[in-house]
């Protein structure tokens, strides 16, 4: 056009009739870029999708060993916290009850399938923590300890956060477990036995709490929550008045969690069950490494591939023009316009592979996005940076290739 040859000049045109006079090499060219473009971006797109799919389903366990015991009381327990290897420890109770939760209070998945009005019947995990872990939960989550130790209610932290599989569509799902406010206040039941003839269990109260503050954030030995279940945490004092039987857990960090396992088990303690969570999480590492080092080899692998084949395609091409650049060359073309020539065929080229690359990429991306939707449950994200490494990658490639090709030929 009369713009390119004002800005460019008539190296720009000539360079740009070539194009057009051998179409079949330049659409090879073109091709060879596109495809590049999309093999780059659809693999580390795939990659980095499937690092969060695997994170989605591993728990992220803030401990090293797990503790329990139906038979030893939480302070026969908290012996082990004394161990040599142990660096820090949690002491906690658990409680399970229930309570009555309003319509408009319920989570939004069970209000989608339920009728207005109706109560819904929750499950509660009542945990306990330490007076140490319980201050520095508090201080954590940005709230007064006191306020939830001198209090005339029992006043609770609310786990406001739940992760689920949707029936329906097998995805997995992150929602609020509960919608509620600081201040209100519930009815606590316990399970006493289950009523063969009503098909409903027997609840004997045991006392009302107040939501005293609500987070996502999950204390150490938090397990998630499920639809249709809260997390409320409590002082230990706080427990202490609840006439009801529970299940006491440590929480141990360790500089050697085996060692301090094999201690544990040297004791000869029947009655202490023992989670090492370590080895669990070493194992979900390795794991994640694997699959790093198969994806990213096999991004290496592709990216050699097409920078090679971008290489050869333009390569040869420039080599196919022998007579023309020599017939250029010898009617008057300096070197300061035949550099420019190549240097408008660069851009024309890389730019138009992009036109085409992106848009293309982005649609085998969102395919596969949706594909995995029907699994994990999480929002559309382009990854930009490599969508920025391939713009200057292109660039670069198609300049330097050229730039070789003709070296080759002034020999």
């Amino acid at each position: 056009s009369k713009r390119v040859r004002k800005l460019f000049g008539i190296e720009a045109e000539i360079g740009l009739k070539n194009a057009k006079r051998n179409k079949r090499r330049y659409v090879a060219t073109l091709f060879s870029l596109v495809i590049s473009i999309v093999l780059f971006l659809a693999i580390t797109f795939f990659n980095d999708n499937l690092k969060k799919s695997l994170e989605m389903t591993q728990d992220d366990f803030q401990f090293d060993l797990l503790l329990s015991s139906g038979q030893l009381s939480k302070d026969e327990l908290a012996l082990f916290t004394t161990f040599d290897l142990v660096t820090s420890a949690t002491i906690s109770e658990v409680a399970y009850l229930q309570t009555d939760v309003h319509f408009d209070e319920a989570a939004q998945p069970l209000r989608e399938n339920g009728v207005k009005n109706e109560t819904y019947r929750y499950n509660v995990t009542l945990s306990s923590l330490d007076e140490d872990s319980f201050r520095a939960f508090a201080k954590q989550i940005g709230v007064d300890e006191n306020d939830f130790i001198r209090s005339d209610i029992p006043q609770a932290i609310l786990i406001n956060r739940i992760s689920y599989e949707d029936p329906t569509t097998r995805k997995k799902v992150e929602t609020k477990a509960i919608n509620t406010e600081v201040g209100k206040t519930y009815d606590l039941f316990i399970v006493k036995e289950w009523d063969e003839e009503n098909e409903e269990p027997i609840r004997e109260f045991v006392e009302t709490i107040q939501i005293g503050a609500i987070t996502d954030q999950e204390p150490i030995g938090m397990f998630n929550a499920a639809l249709g279940e809260v997390n409320l945490i409590v002082s230990q004092a706080t427990m202490d008045e609840f006439p009801i039987e529970k299940i006491p857990y440590v929480f141990l960090n360790s500089d050697d969690p085996i060692a301090t396992q094999a201690a544990i088990e040297k004791q000869n303690m029947t009655n202490v069950n023992v989670l090492n969570v370590y080895q669990i999480r070493q194992k979900e590492k390795q794991m994640s490494m694997l699959l790093s080092i198969f994806t990213y080899g096999f991004i290496t692998l592709i990216t050699l591939i097409s920078i090679a084949n971008i290489f050869n395609t333009i390569s040869t091409s420039i080599a196919l023009r022998k007579r023309e650049l020599a017939m250029l060359r010898s009617v008057g073309l300096t070197p300061n316009g035949f550099h420019k020539m190549l240097c408008y065929e660069s851009i024309f080229y890389g730019l138009k592979a992009l036109t085409y690359g992106l848009p293309l990429s982005i649609l085998v991306m969102f395919a596969m996005h949706r594909s995995i939707g029907y699994t994990f449950d999480y929002a559309f994200q382009l990854p930009w940076r490599s969508i920025v490494f391939v713009i200057i990658m292109i660039f670069l490639i198609v300049t330097t290739t050229m730039l070789y090709a003709i070296s080759k030929i002034k020999k």
